[in-house]
């Protein structure tokens, strides 16, 4: 439910509620598609030996985004993996680098 680490600067301790079930322990049906797609566009990704940023690239959307649909955090996969596993497939190696 909580995650402990240190606070910067000063190095306290401080809790912050997962990003996951926002601190309550539960997760929606919808959530756990969201991380079970993003999941396999993840698989997708490595099986065709991209990195995170050539298949951002090719996605035409920011690392960080992917990264976000690919941990879960973006509950909009849901509806788009489809058309991105799809463009991953289509795209010679040579435009994702």
């Amino acid at each position: 439910k909580e995650h402990v680490g240190l606070g910067c600067p000063s190095g306290r301790v401080i809790r912050v509620p997962c990003h996951f079930c926002s601190g309550t322990g539960d997760v929606t049906e919808q959530r756990m598609e969201a991380y079970r797609r993003g999941e396999i566009l993840a698989k997708h990704r490595l099986a065709l030996d991209l990195s995170l940023r050539e298949a951002a690239r090719v996605l035409k959307v920011s690392p960080a985004t992917l990264s976000d649909l690919e941990h879960g955090r973006d509950e909009s996969i849901v509806a788009r993996l489809d058309g991105y596993i799809e463009r991953l497939n289509q795209a010679p190696k040579w435009e994702a680098q």
